[in-house]
């Protein structure tokens, strides 16, 4: 048992977010009061809030990332069965796009092409999206 420093409550111990600055290996506040104050924190904070969401936006489903609607994301899916738009043998789980439109993990969503399973994704990223290294690749294993 503890007593949380901002409700003055005797509380389990399982009840206080993990710490290892603290003797017992517990904060000093309870997990409701925290998440009490770091509510208030944000709600107060609007450009902090803002560039907390902005941050977590990583983390929404791939094709809000792209700007895709969850129907233009399915006819890509449904367009090889769910495989890769390239070796059509994996399952395509990456979202293509044209990183000359858009660099990063980002897109417009105009500039999406497909979907690809992880390898070749990784793969046309090493080659930098060069018609050219690709052209050299193939012409390499021949």
């Amino acid at each position: 048992m503890k007593i949380c420093n901002k409700c003055n409550e005797e509380k389990d111990l399982m009840l206080f977010a993990k710490g290892k600055r603290y003797k017992d290996g517990r904060r000093n506040v309870c997990k409701k009061c925290h998440t009490s104050y770091v509510t208030a924190y944000y709600n107060s904070n609007p450009d902090k809030k803002a560039a907390k969401n902005k941050m977590n936006t990583f983390y929404r489903p791939a094709y809000l990332r792209h700007n895709l609607t969850q129907d233009q994301y399915e006819q890509l899916f449904n367009l090889y069965n769910g495989k890769c738009h390239s070796c059509k043998e994996r399952d395509g789980k990456c979202i293509d796009h044209n990183h000359l439109c858009c660099s990063g993990s980002f897109s417009c969503g105009r500039c999406v092409r497909g979907l690809l399973c992880s390898q070749c994704n990784t793969a046309l990223g090493s080659l930098g999206d060069s018609k050219e290294k690709i052209k050299g690749l193939l012409e390499y294993i021949k």
